[in-house]
């Protein structure tokens, strides 16, 4: 029974002194019992006639009194000293009682005519009451009372229980587990552990754990009691683990850890521990380091808890950073093996890290539990690359809404947002830092800007504020007077702003970070989220441009007394207006299988890459970028060029693409944003293979999975948590690497857990969380692990095991009820000495085979195929159990 909280409880001394008090009723009752059998030995020798005289004397009966009926009268002694009448005349009242109840059970004795021995002294003990009126005499049969506890031999041997004593089915569960380990059986119940007593441990009980188990090992096989009380070991348990010391609920697991850990220190054959180290690879074969590492722990354990629950795991550790890898061997008690985690499935757009190529629309499996790392690492198994340079944003509204770190948790996705992932460049690879900027689209000019002079409404040569591009101008005096009076607060806060296309990231190495290159990555991602079209033109006509590096036309200029925003580009904050021919900016007419017509057309324009060439500069654009603080800010510092230079721009940057929308008060270009972005199709069909590849590959199924799947999880390479974090010596600092375990050396009996129980950290304590209901498919023969052993393990035996127990819990994360299953197997797991039985505290039942196939399973007990366990007692202690056991059958010279 597990609980998040403990309830209260009565103590163990007070526990005990309720044991006493039971057996000291116990004691009176047989006392009581035995009394008894003497008085109905003596009633069958004596004559009742002298004690119906000698009571006639004594007893003096009212002369008012009506005559004695003539009517047959019986007479009854209770137990309580008082007269019952069968021919329902009542005793008197005070005298007589008609019957006694003790501890709930009716006991009623035929009145004895012989000499009466002397009662016992218990005060729950009548004494024998007084002789009866002179009537006739009518002997009954005594009723018999069951004993609290039988003795000799009352139960078939392996089906006695174990009493709940509050809340404690977690630990009987666990303990019927280790009463049907023949090896502990015969370690215990022969004597074997003396030896092994190691009362200097500071680390143990000083023995008195293992004591004490052993007088329970010994009491669970003598077949004398149907159930007992395991308070002894709970009490000693509960010195070490404190949370076992009341009764509420727990975690059978838990406390199986506990108890193998006090027996193994109980009984350490190592009196005096050796100080050692942690054994690594560095290059060296991994059996020549696994030996080294299995040496050094029998030098400081050494029992026979190690002998059969004792294995290796062959762990690979991988610094992120420096890509360091450290391999160790270390030793394990049992496997958490962990359950499928839960899939959903979320549909992202995918950017490679090459900006001429389209992106990808695909959809990725993740786990609902993970984190963001888990989800792009799901990404990188299916397009490949490594996932740390994997950056993921959501997008609302022409805007990036969010920007996902790894360490977050996946729950926080949706399945209404739009995800986009972008590949970026790492700086491993690049041998420098890399610039990661952020870059959003929007509209130069507001759409419904009239082209009039905002402050004398005239409509000749005007010139719009470059700052805010939100008025026009017809002069200086206009632009002057109208800044003074009203445009000098509006300026700043222009609100209006309509963004178009999707946003996106962008990486260049810092010293490729030049305004060129830089321009031709960002119109390679534009094109895929917006279509920029021309204004209608006739044939033969050029298609306008703005051309800021011209021969200026002269512009209306601020005062020099008033305050100017910022110049840009040397312009001395004065928009340039130019007309000529394009020579870069190419158009496609729309005639779908007409000919051309002279009529004008809405034509598509796509910006192509130019060369370094002076002539042909970033003028010329139809877009120009401008530094800004956050989305939402229209004004900022505009990116100069400047050749070969890269620029003065820092990670984390936002970058806005200002698309000039309009000329002279006309629409100069055009740009909608696509219905859906332009992804390329086939790409995405051969992901859409290659996910579901990788699915079929890692067993994902989320419900009723496979113990084979569980162990195949347990070896998958996976990321340390921040908590977790591994020292790198290389970097010198704390790095959250990646991890894998694989099985390299197998114990005699193997312990596995499915991991049921999510626990979530808080604050002061470590509280579960939830848990896993779904039924696990375990083999009851033959679980083969070949398949999960490391490369080199040694493998003297096939690793194939057979079900010896399960333990299970029913019930929530917060309540329950443990039950366990169990059989005893033979020394080599050859034949069954005892078959299936169902644990269920003090009730022991037979069951079948297919019954131990329980939705509810939480631990598994496997026994090695093969490995006879006997060699343990042959090597430490010179004794062969199957000898002995041969020598115990073997007839005499009389045939006994």
């Amino acid at each position: 029974s597990i609980s998040a909280s403990y309830r209260a409880g009565p103590s163990v001394t007070e526990l005990n002194r309720q044991a006493a008090e039971r057996e000291k009723r116990d004691k009176e009752r047989e006392e009581y019992k035995a009394w008894e059998e003497r008085e109905r030995e003596k009633e069958a020798m004596s004559p009742a006639e002298p004690l119906f005289k000698d009571f006639r004397r004594k007893v003096t009966v009212s002369s008012s009194s009506t005559a004695p009926s003539k009517e047959r009268t019986t007479f009854t002694v209770t137990a309580s000293g008082g007269l019952a009448m069968s021919n329902g005349t009542a005793a008197p009242a005070g005298k007589y009682s008609s019957s006694y109840s003790n501890g709930g059970l009716l006991r009623s004795e035929p009145y004895s005519t012989g000499s009466v021995s002397p009662a016992p002294s218990s005060s729950n003990i009548p004494n024998i009451p007084p002789p009866s009126y002179e009537s006739s005499y009518t002997l009954k049969p005594t009723a018999k009372v069951t004993p609290y506890e039988e003795r000799g031999t009352v139960v078939a041997s392996g089906f006695t229980g174990l009493r709940n004593i509050g809340n404690t089915c977690f630990m009987n569960a666990t303990l019927q587990m280790l009463i049907n380990c023949v090896e502990l059986r015969t370690y215990f119940i022969d004597g074997h552990h003396k030896s092994d007593v190691n009362s200097l441990n500071p680390l143990g009980f000083k023995g008195r754990l293992a004591e004490a188990f052993c007088d329970f090992m010994q009491q669970m096989w003598s077949c004398t009691s149907r159930a007992i009380e395991p308070a002894r070991i709970k009490e000693l348990v509960a010195e070490k683990a404190s949370q076992f010391a009341n009764f509420a609920q727990h975690d059978a697991h838990e406390f199986l850890s506990f108890l193998l850990d006090g027996l193994h220190e109980d009984l350490n054959r190592v009196k005096s521990k050796a100080t050692t180290g942690t054994v690594e690879a560095n290059g060296r074969p991994d059996i020549e380091v696994a030996t080294e590492a299995w040496h050094n722990h029998l030098l400081r354990n050494d029992s026979i808890f190690v002998d059969l629950f004792h294995g290796q795991l062959k762990s690979r550790l991988q610094c992120p950073k420096c890509d360091k890898v450290s391999i160790t061997f270390d030793p394990f008690l049992y496997l958490p093996v962990p359950f499928p985690k839960q899939k959903k499935s979320m549909t992202v757009h995918f950017w490679p890290l090459d900006p001429t190529l389209k992106p990808v629309k695909m959809s990725v499996h993740y786990s609902a539990e993970g984190s963001i790392a888990d989800f792009l690492q799901s990404v990188s198994d299916t397009v490949g690359g490594q996932a740390k340079n994997f950056r993921m944003i959501e997008v609302v509204s022409h805007r990036i809404h969010k920007t996902f770190y790894p360490d977050e948790k996946s729950s926080i996705l949706s399945p209404g947002d739009v995800l986009h992932v972008f590949q970026l460049h790492s700086p491993s690879d690049c041998n420098e830092e890399v610039v990661e900027l952020q870059a959003v689209q929007r509209l130069l000019y507001p759409p419904n800007l009239r082209y009039i002079c905002a402050h004398c409404g005239s409509s000749k040569s005007l010139s719009a504020c470059h700052d805010c591009y939100n008025v026009y101008y017809c002069n200086e005096d206009c632009q002057h007077q109208h800044w003074e009076t009203e445009h000098r607060k509006d300026c700043r806060s222009r609100n209006n702003v309509e963004m178009v296309g999707q946003p996106f990231l962008v990486s260049l190495p810092t010293s490729k970070c030049t305004h060129a290159q830089l321009m031709r990555v960002i119109e390679a991602r534009c094109k895929h989220s917006v279509e920029v079209f021309q204004p209608p033109v006739a044939a033969g006509c050029a298609i306008p441009y703005i051309d800021e590096g011209g021969s200026p036309v002269a512009k209306p200029r601020r005062s020099s007394k008033s305050p100017s925003p910022p110049a840009r580009n040397g312009t001395n904050g004065l928009d340039v207006i130019h007309s000529s021919p394009s020579s870069l900016l190419s158009t496609k007419s729309e005639v779908n299988g007409r000919e051309k017509s002279t009529t004008p057309k809405r034509q598509t324009v796509m910006p192509e890459q130019r060369s370094s060439s002076s002539s042909t500069r970033s003028d010329l654009r139809m877009f120009f970028v401008r530094k800004i603080i956050n989305q939402s800010t229209f004004h900022g510092e505009d990116l100069v060029e400047e050749t070969d230079r890269p620029l003065s721009l820092h990670s984390g940057q936002t970058l806005a693409i200002n698309w000039r929308n309009v000329r002279e008060g006309k629409p100069y270009v055009t740009v909608d944003t696509r219905k859906q972005v332009d992804v390329d199709e086939e790409r995405g069909r051969k992901y859409a293979a290659a996910a579901a590849n990788i699915s079929s590959q890692g067993q994902t199924s989320s419900s009723d999975p496979s113990l084979q799947e569980m162990l195949a999880m347990f070896s998958e390479t996976e990321r340390l948590k921040p908590e977790e974090s591994w020292y790198c010596n290389r970097c010198k600092d704390h790095v959250e690497a990646t991890k894998r375990l694989e099985l390299y050396r197998l114990p005699p009996v193997l312990i596995i857990q499915l991991k049921r129980f999510v626990y979530t950290a808080s604050i002061h304590t470590m509280h579960r969380r939830s848990k896993d209901e779904r039924r696990v498919i375990y083999p009851l023969e033959g679980l083969d692990l070949s398949s999960f052993l490391a490369d080199g393990a040694p493998s003297a035996l096939p690793p194939i095991y057979d079900l010896t127990g399960v333990v299970c819990h029913s019930g929530s994360s917060y309540f329950g009820h443990y039950v366990s299953m169990g059989r005893l197997p033979s020394f080599d797991a050859s034949k069954t000495e005892i078959d299936w039985r169902n644990f269920d505290d003090s009730i022991v039942t037979k069951i079948t085979p297919s019954q131990v196939q329980s939705d509810d399973a939480y631990l598994l007990f496997y026994k090695q195929r093969g490995y006879s366990t006997r060699s343990i007692f042959t090597r430490h202690y010179s004794y062969d159990p199957a000898a002995s056991a041969a020598s115990r059958h073997t007839p005499d010279s009389n045939g006994n």
